[in-house]
């Protein structure tokens, strides 16, 4: 079903031409594609649900390859990626179930040492200290400084050792493999595969997959919280009267709530009245 499905897209894709927002996801329904990756997804959760802890990311990585690997390589070459990579849908939900089946006991043991994380009520959120965020998500490995090259780098090197080039997409920052259609990729694990069409799994953790599940991609640790609302109490201290500090799209909200407390803990040793509100 899924090879078919993403045989038929390609073929529409070709066809009709631009096929993004609402008519892409009536083409994908009309293909039968997200039916059938539910089916997939639960199909996975099922092969692995009776295992140990220990032994279910293995096995459902294994049995994710089982269920997509034909489908997403039918001849085993570069050529087959052309028919999925461009639809933007399919590639995130592979991406994810890829994580799933990497990351997602390291993200269920993450969020037991930091129940907090999971939780939707803002009285029940904290800011989290950064040793322990790091200790959770296994992040001391990470760097902090954010460098463009570092997305495509893994990309960059796994092209070259098939023998292509990165290309530039006019316009843009983004960077695609060159590859001969006919290059051979049917030894690659389905890492590199998902990579090789633009899903980006290179260098990626629990933190990510955290990230993506619940919807966010920031979290305001304690130190942050401490060293912006000290910033923002010394500037009000430069004006007169009471100072109110409006976040502008402010999603959730969960940044004022924080600088809230954390401002309201340290007006009382200051004569300012500093209140921050989101919007």
């Amino acid at each position: 079903l899924l090879r078919f499905g993403i045989s038929l897209r390609h073929a529409l894709d070709q066809n009709i031409g631009s096929t993004s927002g609402g008519v892409g996801i009536a083409l994908d329904a009309l293909c039968g594609l997200p039916l059938t990756q539910k089916i997939i997804s639960i199909e996975v959760q099922n092969d692995v649900r009776d295992l140990q802890k220990h032994e279910r990311p293995a096995e459902r990585m294994k049995s994710l390859e089982h269920y997509v690997r034909n489908a997403l390589m039918p001849s085993g070459v570069f050529g087959d990626v052309s028919r999925w990579r461009d639809n933007l849908r399919f590639v995130m939900w592979l991406r994810r179930e890829y994580f799933l089946a990497k990351h997602r006991e390291d993200v269920v043991q993450a969020l037991s040492f930091l129940p907090g994380l999971k939780s939707k009520s803002l009285d029940a959120r904290k800011p989290v200290p950064m040793h322990e965020l790091t200790r959770a998500f296994r992040l001391s490995g990470w760097t902090r400084r954010y460098t463009p090259q570092s997305e495509t780098e893994a990309l960059a090197s796994l092209t070259q050792t098939l023998g292509g080039t990165m290309m530039n997409i006019p316009h843009s920052s983004v960077s695609v493999p060159q590859l001969d259609p006919g290059t051979p990729i049917d030894h690659l694990p389905l890492g590199d595969t998902i990579e090789l069409g633009s899903g980006h799994v290179a260098n990626c953790g629990s933190f990510n997959l955290y990230c993506e599940v619940i919807g966010i991609y920031e979290v305001w640790t304690r130190e942050y919280i401490e060293a912006l609302s000290s910033y923002l109490l010394e500037r009000s201290k430069e004006l007169d009267g009471s100072t109110v500090i409006v976040e502008v799209g402010a999603g959730d909200g969960l940044l004022s709530y924080f600088l809230n407390e954390c401002l309201q803990r340290k007006g009382k040793e200051s004569t300012n009245d500093v209140i921050a509100k989101f919007k």
